[in-house]
This record gives structure tokens, C-alpha cells and sequence, in this order.
């Protein structure tokens, strides 16, 4: 037994289209390696996954995930991990996995055009590595297209319960990829109805219903999470949407995303016409008839979502289609494999230049600035945090003596309470404590430490009546302009210790820092 698969692995070790993804395997994990060295601390979205974790059932509807995820925070640390960087890092490298085992069921020595495509996109290893459920979202849905067409091919109890089992996964990770499980369904039903194969069909259609009732527990939390969540549902802008997604394409250059689209039109035109002309090699047809129900029914998702689309969300839509290419695209001879290939390398090399600089990057530059003012300021110093979402990594990683609000002050800053958010909202009293407390530090000579963005610092105070809209409005909107039309009209000095434009943090939480002190009597009553 192992004289043969020795002899299997010497065989595949010879062809170049081995080693070529062996190469290809290397560089994703190396690229991994360098953006797990440089993203530095959990940015807002991650310590919610942290905290989710390690919260209960009801902790769920703070998120937007189902209980897998969590799980998996949880057994982490329950091993004693610390580093959920690395855990995230591990999550990322699976899907390179996934590509492999998927692969191999679907006849495929080894996956090419996934690893180089989607495996070396800087963006996808970005929001793989992330502490979020998108990068395991994508291995299941990866992992659930193999054993679809492995059932297919192999029908029996083993590789029926085995599909059954990554359908119930993938949508036990992210509720979008109920979307793409039915995508997968319907791509294995309509291979099925081609071979007139009716227990075929049957047993990818249950499958497909098993994992859909496994969601049926979640209705609850599903109505939880859009009643706390309802300060942050902005309505679905199609516009937005193709641009997040353009974003993802894209890499390394514009151009990427019109090669990704005329793959796409390859995928479906081949498919369908293999479909409906010729007999044989049912793998076009599979993959095509899958790529189409996943693009409309993911749309459909999103639009009933009517959520603010962002490019994570399109991840694992973007792993499925890699798994796709590698039952779509030919397997060439002669000087068509050699072409093959210096594609290959080519966009390798492109794209693991592009992704150097993209890599170095971190998700967040809170952590720091909450380590500096903990070494810096005193004790009966005051901190703030502009932008209240912030106040969540900042909670995680302060340790200083001094206190500390948001803006506006909210109770609970473990997890995204966008719930206690609405509530102050409704609050015409909301920031009259924190005003107080402001007041009182600067009288008593003490200092205010700002975190976040602070409009018109330098500038002779004018009363500001703008009107907070969009994600402005999310975070603080007209609490913002209240606190800052009380540190321009009262404080002595205000100083900008850091502006937070360093272009290699991610600007979803890049936060500046500010410095006031000295009470400065007003002119007239300030009316809060």
C-alpha cells in the first residue's frame, strides 16, 4: 500500500503542473506568514469575534454569524491561545487546503488557477486571515463543490452524509453561504436531471434541506440582530455593491476584473453548451450551472440583507469561483501547457509584487495609541473616543489608570451594540454627564486625550450645524459636533499628537490623536 502512493506521489512529482502549484502553495503561505507579521492588533470587527467567543448564546445577536465561528474562538482559547492572529492565520491557510482536497475530487491532479487567482489575491488573504467567519465561510463552500460532484460520481451513504455534513458547515459559518449552498445543489441537480439520475437528484436535494433546517434555531436571533442592528441597516445601493466587488477583482490591476469576467462568460457559455450539444464530461455543466445560481441568489441575499455592502462579504463568492476555473478552464498539450504556465508564473509574480505592499498593513493603529496614553497620561486624566465603535478595540487593549467614554457614552463595549447606540439616540440628555465630566477635568487642570477625528481642532471656534449623515451618523454623528463645539469653545490648548494618515493602516479604524488641557471660561453661556 505505501509502495503505491509512493509511486503516485513520484509520478505527480515529475509533472511541471505539480510543482507549479507546490510553488504556488509556498508563496500563498508565505504571503500569509508576512501579513500575519505586520497587521498588528484585532481591529473593532475582530474583537467582536473575541468577545462573541467567549460570550453565550445571546452574545449571537451582536453578530451576524452563526455558531461556528464562535465555536471555534471558543475551543481556542480554550487551548490556552492568545494569539488570535495566528488562529486567524491558521483559518486563511485552510482555504489553500480546501482547494487541494477539492481539486483531487473533482479529477484534478492539483488546483492551479484557484491558487493563483485566489489564493495570491492580497485582498482574499487579507479578509481570510482577518478574525472574521468570511475566510472559513469560503473553505466550505470550496470544500462542499468537491464533495457535490464526489457524490455525484461515487453516489453512496458515505459521500452522501459527507456533502450533507459541508453543506450543514458552510452555512453554520456565514448565513450568506445558504446562497451558495443552494447554488451548489441546484449546479449538482441539473447534472443529475442530464443523467437522468432521479436518486441523484433526490439525494443533492435533501442534502441542500438538511442544512437549510439546520437554521431554523437561528430565526430568533436572525430577528434579534436586525432589531439591534437597526441604527446600522442602510438600504442596499447596487452601485456600492459592484464596487466592493470590482475591488476584490481588481487585484493586482484594473485589469483583473474584466479577466475575471471573461472567465465567467467562458465558465457559463462552455457549460451550457456542453449541456444541452454534448455527452461526456459533465464537469462544465456542474460548474457553470452552479456559478450562475450563485451569482443571482448571492445578489438576492444582499439585496433582501439591505445591508451596506462591503468587499469581505464577496469572499466566499470569490473562493467558489475559484474552485470553478479549475473544472472549466482546459487542461492544454504542447505549446498551449507551456502558454498555460507563463500565465501562470506571470500573474504569480505580478501579483505576489502587488501583494507585498498591500500586506504590509495593519488593521488597526487604536491598540498603539492605547498603550501610549496608557504610559502617558495621568491618572485624573479623561479619555474619549470619537467614533464610539473605536471605544470597542480601544476597551480591549487599554490597561491605563485614567477613564475613559466614548462618544456618545455607551455601556457595553464588548460587542457592537449599535442597540445601545439607538438608544442614546433617543436620549436628549445623552451627553450631559460626559459634558460634566469634561468640564470638571479641565477645571481641575487636568488633561483630555482624544481619540478619533476632531473637525476644525485648529480653527476659531464657529458653532457647526451640520447634519450627520451615513456612516458619519453610525458612529456618532451629532454627539461628535457636540463634543467638538465644547473642546473648541472651553479648552486653552489642543494639540495633535498623531493625525493618523499613515496610509498602511486600515482606514475603517484609523484613529488620530489629540491632546487638550486648560479651562477656558466662554464668552457667553454655553447652552449643552
Amino acid at each position: 500500500m505505501n509502495g503505491v502512493f509512493f509511486k503516485r506521489l513520484q509520478g505527480l512529482s515529475l509533472r511541471p503542473e505539480f510543482l507549479l502549484a507546490i510553488l504556488l502553495t509556498v508563496l500563498i503561505a508565505v504571503l500569509n506568514l508576512y501579513f500575519y507579521r505586520h497587521a498588528g492588533g484585532l481591529w473593532r470587527d475582530e474583537v467582536n469575534s473575541v468577545s462573541i467567543g467567549r460570550g453565550g448564546w445571546a452574545a449571537m445577536t451582536h453578530d451576524s454569524f452563526p455558531i461556528l465561528f464562535p465555536l471555534c474562538v471558543r475551543f481556542w482559547g480554550w487551548l490556552g491561545g492568545t494569539d488570535w492572529r495566528f488562529f486567524g492565520m491558521l483559518s486563511g491557510l485552510c482555504l489553500t487546503v480546501a482547494f487541494w482536497l477539492s481539486a483531487r475530487w473533482l479529477g484534478r491532479s492539483q488546483p492551479l488557477w484557484s491558487l493563483a487567482l485566489v489564493g495570491l489575491n492580497a485582498w482574499a488573504i487579507t479578509y481570510g486571515l482577518t478574525l472574521r467567519a468570511y475566510g472559513l465561510g469560503g473553505v466550505w463552500i470550496v470544500v462542499s463543490f468537491g464533495a457535490a460532484w464526489r457524490f455525484l460520481e461515487k453516489p453512496g451513504r458515505g459521500t452522501w452524509l459527507w456533502l450533507t455534513a459541508c453543506a450543514i458547515l458552510s452555512v453554520q459559518t456565514l448565513y450568506q453561504n445558504c446562497a451558495l449552498v443552494g447554488a451548489i445543489c441546484l449546479g449538482g441537480m441539473a447534472v443529475a436531471f442530464r443523467r437522468k439520475n432521479f436518486r441523484g437528484l433526490v439525494g443533492v436535494f435533501l442534502s441542500g434541506l438538511t442544512a437549510a433546517i439546520t437554521l431554523i434555531p437561528y430565526l430568533h436571533v436572525i430577528r434579534s440582530i436586525t432589531q439591534s442592528g437597526v441604527m446600522k441597516r442602510d438600504f442596499f445601493d447596487t452601485a456600492s455593491a459592484l464596487t466592493c466587488l470590482d475591488s476584490l477583482l481588481a487585484f493586482p490591476m484594473p485589469q483583473f476584473a474584466w479577466l475575471w469576467l471573461g472567465l465567467a462568460a467562458w465558465i457559463l457559455g462552455l457549460g451550457f453548451w456542453r449541456g444541452i450539444k454534448s455527452r461526456g464530461d459533465d464537469r462544465p455543466l456542474f460548474a457553470a450551472a452552479t456559478l450562475a445560481s450563485a451569482i443571482l441568489l448571492y445578489a438576492l441575499f444582499l439585496r433582501l440583507a439591505n445591508y451596506y455592502v462591503q468587499p469581505w462579504y464577496y469572499m466566499p463568492l470569490l473562493a467558489l469561483a475559484g474552485i470553478v476555473l479549475e473544472v472549466s478552464l482546459p487542461r492544454l498539450e504542447g505549446k498551449g501547457r507551456s502558454i498555460l504556465w507563463g500565465g501562470v508564473l506571470a500573474t504569480s509574480l505580478v501579483s505576489g509584487i502587488f501583494a507585498v505592499k498591500i500586506l504590509d498593513y495593519r488593521m488597526t493603529n487604536v491598540d498603539s495609541l492605547a498603550e501610549r496614553i496608557a504610559a502617558q497620561a495621568g491618572p485624573k486624566d479623561f479619555v474619549i473616543i470619537k467614533n464610539w465603535t473605536f471605544g470597542m478595540t480601544f476597551g480591549f487593549y487599554f490597561q491605563g489608570a485614567c477613564s475613559w467614554s466614548t462618544v456618545p457614552p455607551i455601556a457595553d463595549l464588548k460587542t457592537a451594540r449599535f442597540d445601545l447606540y439607538a438608544e442614546q439616540v433617543q436620549n436628549t440628555n445623552a451627553m450631559k454627564p460626559l459634558l460634566e465630566h469634561l468640564e470638571s477635568t479641565l477645571r481641575s487642570g487636568h488633561k483630555i486625550w482624544i481619540v478619533g477625528n476632531f473637525t476644525g481642532w485648529n480653527q476659531p471656534y464657529e458653532s457647526d450645524h451640520r447634519v450627520a449623515v451615513g456612516w458619519d451618523e453610525l458612529v456618532g454623528g451629532q454627539f461628535n459636533q457636540q463634543a467638538n463645539d465644547f473642546l473648541r469653545q472651553h479648552c486653552e490648548t489642543i494639540q495633535m499628537l498623531d493625525p493618523g494618515t499613515n496610509e498602511n493602516v486600515n482606514f475603517n479604524e484609523r484613529a488620530s490623536l489629540f491632546l487638550t488641557e486648560g479651562w477656558k471660561p466662554p464668552a457667553d453661556k454655553f447652552s449643552r
